[in-house]
């Protein structure tokens, strides 16, 4: 029974999530003028071909909180001709196929539909890197049940200490839960 609260505020987070997630990522940003959040981490989510996909963003920003240097990190399934569509349409439910943790150009072009933020520190962000390096270097699997993007994005808002909510959701339902779930 102890699992029951933590399911209800789950459910709540994932139904109140667009009411709160602008209000969670202004409340708890650091003033402008703190020199010691100099980095940033956006979990975003964006529109695809099938149900959407979430991956990250990371990087410097300035005083006032504009993004000075930016980098992207998601998952993706691969197959040998380096085009993973196919493989995910009719493999991803039934088998766990090689992927790999890099970017993809539809990530920098396509319209964000959820965006959470977190500040860092440098001590935050070198803790990032490090993150996805070790992720890069595990040579992972992508499933569409087992370990997809919102299990990326949750693997690395994990090491840096944040409450996930489940990763069996909509890529900008999961963003949204995300911030919820967390608020600074």
């Amino acid at each position: 029974m102890r699992a029951a609260p933590r399911l209800i505020a789950v459910l709540l987070a994932l139904l109140l999530a667009p009411a709160l997630a602008p209000q969670a990522a202004a409340q708890h940003a650091p003033r402008a003028e703190t020199r010691d959040w100099d980095y940033f981490v956006d979990f975003r989510a964006r529109f695809s071909s099938r149900i959407g996909h979430t991956f990250i963003a990371y990087g410097r920003i300035d005083r006032r909180g504009r993004i000075v240097e930016e980098r992207y990190a998601g998952l993706y399934p691969k197959d040998k001709y380096g085009h993973f569509l196919a493989i995910a349409a009719f493999a991803g439910p039934a088998y766990a196929v090689p992927a790999y943790i890099g970017t993809d150009k539809n990530d920098r072009d396509e319209p964000v539909v959820a965006n959470y933020r977190r500040r860092l520190s440098a001590a935050g962000f070198a803790r990032l890197q490090s993150t996805l390096r070790r992720m890069q270097t595990a040579q992972p699997r992508w499933h569409l049940f087992f370990y997809n993007c919102n299990d990326f994005a949750a693997q690395v808002a994990q090491a840096m200490g944040m409450v996930t909510p489940p990763s069996l959701a909509p890529p900008p339902l999961y963003v949204n839960a995300l911030a919820a779930l967390n608020g600074k």
